[in-house]
């Protein structure tokens, strides 16, 4: 914040400059509005002194600027109570300089003193002590107290609590929350957290938290009494003058290690000197003499202070040296004070470092282009060799499907009179064996078998047949639980397959020696999955799924692989030693000429559920409705 305080002072007789001496607005302001407020009526009122001061100066550009800095940690009543009538006394008794004030943040001291050089600072004695190793600051006067007998005691922190609390001592204070006006403060803050040290404890981590109010609204006795804190830092004197104007009751708030100070006000710590006002390098001598003359002789009739010479800043050390801040800092091990003292070959370590970086950055982005570009490359080859691969499997896959389809063909044509021949002999045999009276029980079941057999044998030379002529299908409403039923009892497996599929209730179009093929591929697979489990299952159950009916064969079989499963359903070579890789094709083939279609999940424990999908029919073989 940047007071915008360019004020000159001419010798103009009609002018008089703002004096405290005649209960002027600054002393109205300490009793009449809320001690929050009173820093920033103090910067307006100086604002409108120094417009009215350059409104009557007309030859200010030709006089020497001097530029003070005021370093931002005072409470409010400062600005009114001593800086405000300091810089009109020295605009007033120094008329051939022109007087420049700025105010400096407290977080960033050095950085705006570089930027902003001030010839001289008002400043805590903290500040200063701080300032006087790392700026070379010297102390021109500093500010003593009408009432203090000692210049080295003159400033103190109170540390408060509401009445009713339970704290009676600094120690009790632990862990609970603190409110403050502001971390950089002096007297608000610092001197506290000396006091909290030479109790014993480290202040950094004394407290669960710190609020700062920033000498605003709601203040620090406000925030106490509405409990967002259990207890309070002020500068010393603060509470008596808030009591005084009638804000705070005197029975409200209790002060911890309770003492009275040179003034009769009750603090808790230690006291310090006060404000300093110090010259930076780079000011002539002369210059300084006149102000440190200026300030020495400033009347103080009507202030409650004087500027004058401390020679003892030794408990402001001592302070510093204990909370190892300013020129102590580097005691402490940290970054901060290792940085602070090596920063120029820090900068050099760092600009190699970058150029070390830069290099690498160079070098890695040559190398990720090139990489690249060799990944791409490879890329492509390896696409090029997997598409190449793939059209090889599908040509290897039209090669072998035209030879079956075609051997096919010729073993239908020639094996469909052996079978016919076969026949002939298994019906004269059952003829024969009645004439002879050998004709048992077990004989007859046998020859029965042997004709089922032969009967499915020529429905399968029949079909192949067709399909190499080029026949229409059979389609008709036939009973898939009869099918299903005709499926498992070609295997002896009666321990192993459990069959849920019911007849006379599901119902589907088509050719039922189709779908029994699949499902007896369905169930050759799952025997061969199976073969070595100790407790071999295998089910097979239907569901209904939208207008499909869902067959189901599960088995309990080993896990599959990812590559074999993606690769389920399709004309590649069989995983099968002696499989042509044809038969889940063809199952597939027969599912979509149905109107359905294959699918297969793995089971969550083991195995796998393949899924024959037909369409639902609501018509039963004869032409009946359900």
């Amino acid at each position: 914040m940047n007071f915008g305080l360019k004020a000159t002072s001419l010798k103009v007789p009609q002018y008089a400059p703002i004096k405290h001496k005649n209960k002027s607005l600054f002393c109205l302001f300490n009793y009449l509005v809320n001690r929050e407020w009173q820093l920033f009526c103090g910067k307006v009122l100086m604002a409108i002194s120094a417009s009215i001061l350059t409104g009557l100066t007309f030859a200010a550009s030709t006089k020497e600027t001097i530029k003070v800095g005021l370093v931002d940690t005072f409470p409010p009543s400062f600005y009114m109570d001593t800086f405000s009538p300091t810089a009109d006394y020295l605009i007033e008794s120094l008329p051939q300089y022109h007087f420049e004030f700025v105010e400096i943040d407290p977080n960033k001291i050095i950085s705006e003193i570089d930027k902003l050089k001030p010839a001289f600072l008002i400043s805590s004695s903290f500040t200063y002590v701080n300032l006087l190793e790392s700026h070379g600051a010297h102390q021109v006067v500093t500010k003593e107290d009408h009432k203090n007998p000692n210049l080295i005691n003159s400033c103190a922190s109170t540390i408060v609590v509401p009445a009713n609390s339970p704290i009676n001592k600094i120690s009790d204070a632990k862990n609970k929350v603190v409110v403050i006006n502001d971390k950089k403060s002096f007297e608000g803050w610092l001197i506290a957290k000396g006091q909290i040290l030479k109790e014993g404890f480290n202040p950094d981590t004394f407290f669960s938290g710190i609020k700062e109010t920033h000498y605003g609204i709601p203040g620090v006795l406000s925030l106490l009494k509405l409990g967002h804190a259990d207890v309070g830092v002020l500068e010393s004197c603060s509470l008596e003058e808030l009591i005084k104007s009638g804000q705070v009751k005197p029975n409200d708030f209790r002060v911890l290690n309770a003492h009275k100070d040179y003034q009769g006000c009750v603090v808790s710590t230690e006291s310090y000197p006060d404000a300093v006002f110090s010259s930076l390098p780079g000011v002539s001598p002369e210059i300084t003499k006149e102000v440190a003359v200026a300030l020495l002789t400033m009347p103080t009739k009507h202030l409650s202070f004087q500027w004058t010479i401390v020679n003892d800043f030794v408990p402001t050390y001592e302070l510093m040296k204990s909370l190892k801040v300013g020129p102590f800092r580097r005691d402490d091990g940290s970054f901060y004070s290792f940085w602070t003292k090596y920063k120029s070959e820090g900068y050099l370590v760092i600009f190699l470092v970058f150029l070390l970086f830069a290099h690498i950055i160079q070098i890695n982005f040559l190398v990720r282009k090139r990489t690249a570009q060799l990944s791409k490359a490879l890329q492509e080859t390896k696409k090029f060799y997997l598409e190449a691969q793939a059209n090889r499997q599908k040509l290897d896959s039209l090669e072998r499907m035209s030879i079956v389809s075609q051997i096919s063909s010729m073993f239908a044509h020639e094996i469909k009179q052996p079978i016919t021949n076969i026949g002939y002999y298994a019906g004269a045999l059952g003829l024969l064996l009645p004439k002879e009276g050998s004709l048992g029980k077990k004989s007859a079941e046998i020859i029965k078998l042997l004709n089922n057999e032969l009967h499915k044998s020529a429905q399968i030379v029949e079909h192949v047949r067709g399909l190499a002529k080029k026949r229409p299908r059979l389609k008709k409403i036939f009973d898939i639980g009869q099918v299903v039923e005709s499926a498992v009892t070609s295997f002896d497996k009666s321990q192993i397959l459990r069959n849920e599929v019911v007849k006379g209730k599901y119902f589907t179009q088509g050719d039922p020696f189709e779908i029994e093929f699949v499902i007896l591929n369905f169930i050759k697979n799952s025997l061969g999955a199976v073969k070595d489990v100790k407790k071999p299952r295998i089910k097979i159950s239907i569901s209904e799924q939208d207008v499909f009916w869902k067959i189901d064969v599960t088995d309990n079989g080993p896990e599959i692989s990812e590559e074999l499963f993606e690769q389920l359903g399709t004309s590649v070579q069989s995983s099968k030693v002696d499989g042509l890789g044809f038969g889940l094709s063809i199952c597939r083939a027969i599912a979509e000429s149905h109107g359905g279609h294959l699918d297969f999940k793995k089971n969550k424990k083991s195995g796998l559920i393949a899924s024959l999908y037909v369409e639902r029919s609501s018509e039963k073989p004869g032409g009946s409705n359900e």
